[in-house]
């Protein structure tokens, strides 16, 4: 994992060596096929959503994406129960933010129900 600003966000070469190296092992057994495409598709999406975060916290702090003092994790935060915990995990995470983090929290809710089951 590459570290980028505080956040975690998957190495997309290392990502894309992993998608080929899962379509070259699906060929081999068949009945996995659907699940592990879908499963890389989910990540990627996941990580689309870390992306667009990166670029909204940074305005949020005021700084460069490089320098945000913030670790948000949104691979642990989708896996949580439901909107509450997740809200609950984002606030925490940025109580020391400097501006109003409703909409940010909102938004990211909002991405991660657009996401596909997994």
């Amino acid at each position: 994992a590459e570290y980028m600003g505080g956040i975690f966000l998957t190495d997309y070469k290392q990502f894309n060596k992993t998608l080929k190296q899962k379509k070259m092992s699906e060929k081999k057994k068949k009945p996995g096929i659907l699940t592990q495409k879908y499963d890389m598709t989910f990540l990627k999406k996941v990580n689309d959503i870390e992306v667009w975060a990166i670029s909204e916290l940074a305005k949020l702090y005021d700084v460069d994406e490089e320098s945000l003092p913030v670790e948000l994790d949104l691979h642990e935060i989708v896996e949580l129960e439901n909107d509450e915990e997740r809200t609950e995990e984002i606030k925490d995470v940025l109580k020391g933010c400097p501006k109003d983090i409703t909409s940010f929290i909102a938004e990211v809710l909002a991405k991660i129900r657009a996401l596909p089951p997994h």
